[in-house]
């Protein structure tokens, strides 16, 4: 899982490395490159999707995944491991867990987002 500001393109440098000792799957999160986005924001939407990806690949696959996420999608990718057991290891960088989960509340008013708003911001 990509942080905040980046799609599923941040990897492309590490692909070759990774590759070739296991099948990887760069997702982009939700609003984010290819995906979808919604008017009404909400965190524990992030740990869905991530939840979903992960348990339709470890279906595909038939074992569970492991999971690598960096800055705000460590703390995506740790938020969907409570939500699923398709999870066997969980690699978080600069993610979760944070010193002062206090930070990461969204304050009232801040939870709605127009599409066009973040590209502008």
């Amino acid at each position: 899982m990509h942080g905040a500001p980046a799609d599923h393109t941040r990897w492309r440098p590490l692909l070759p490395y990774v590759e070739p000792h296991a099948m990887v799957h760069a997702i982009d999160r939700r609003g984010r490159g290819a995906s979808g986005d919604c008017p009404e924001y909400a965190l524990v939407r992030e740990f869905e999707d991530v939840a979903a990806v992960v348990d339709a690949v470890a279906d595909a696959a038939g074992r569970p995944a492991d999971v690598y996420g960096h800055s705000f999608g460590g703390l995506c990718a740790f938020g969907a491991a409570a939500l699923t057991s398709s999870i066997r290891r969980l690699v978080l960088y600069e993610g979760w867990p944070v010193r002062h989960p206090a930070s990461l509340w969204i304050p009232p008013g801040v939870t709605r987002r127009r599409a066009g708003r973040r590209r502008r911001a």
